[in-house]
């Protein structure tokens, strides 16, 4: 009798784990779902992205750039100051430097492009990553790994908030052309509860690259 009480207890355990699982659809389009509300709730901002480029573990460039969301949900970018630490040489010497440097923004701004790709998710890409995910939870946040989201054998762990749904985390390896690059990006929340990513860095080991982004001056548009 003992042993028959244990295996129904056992039974019961296992009914209600099943009951509690994971129904990664419905997940899926609920966290998509909160990210797009709360992209609509970013379009009454406006704010600045500092963007810290290092090579040698030394900042050889500044970017300021100005983003906004426009109506059609789009993200709108617009430098509005770049400053360099490279000191020009004279003559050929000069020149080569100069194309060099030319040489490694165009990889830059590559990497920037990656960052905003994984930072702001259209909601077909997050509807099809999370359906596919492997989703683990703990301390109140939901995990979500899988891999080949924009490149061939990119892999991505995305964390939300599992009472909001909405993103506190993202870590990536992916590519740039045949290059490994590796990044994370972080978010906060402001007091009304809109979502907004806060940093984002990235690793281009290919190039002895680092980018350090942070986002920053949060306002309100003038309408």
């Amino acid at each position: 009798m003992r042993i028959s009480f244990i295996l129904f207890i056992a039974l019961v355990i296992q009914i209600e784990g099943f009951g509690q699982e994971i129904n990664k659809t419905e997940l899926a389009i609920e966290i998509a779902n909160n990210d797009m509300a709360n992209m609509e709730k970013l379009k009454a901002y406006i704010w600045k992205r500092e963007s810290l480029v290092y090579a040698d573990e030394e900042v050889k460039l500044t970017l300021l750039t100005e983003f906004s969301v426009n109506e059609k949900g789009e993200l709108e970018a617009k430098v509005i100051d770049a400053q360099s630490d490279v000191k020009k040489k004279r003559g050929l010497r000069g020149r080569v430097q100069s194309n060099a440097i030319e040489a490694k923004a165009e990889y830059i701004e590559k990497g920037l492009q990656l960052l905003l790709a994984y930072g702001y998710m259209s909601k077909g890409s997050l509807v099809d990553f999370v359906d596919k995910a492997e989703v683990t939870t703990e301390n109140g946040q939901i995990d979500l790994e899988g891999s080949n989201i924009y490149v061939d054998k990119d892999h991505v762990i995305l964390t939300v908030d599992e009472n909001s749904k909405l993103f506190t985390k993202k870590v990536f390896s992916s590519f740039i052309g045949e290059d490994p690059v590796s990044g994370v990006i972080l978010y906060e929340t402001f007091e009304n509860g809109v979502s907004h990513v806060s940093k984002m860095d990235l690793d281009m080991p290919g190039q002895s690259l680092k980018l350090a982004a942070t986002n920053k001056d949060y306002s309100i548009r003038v309408k």
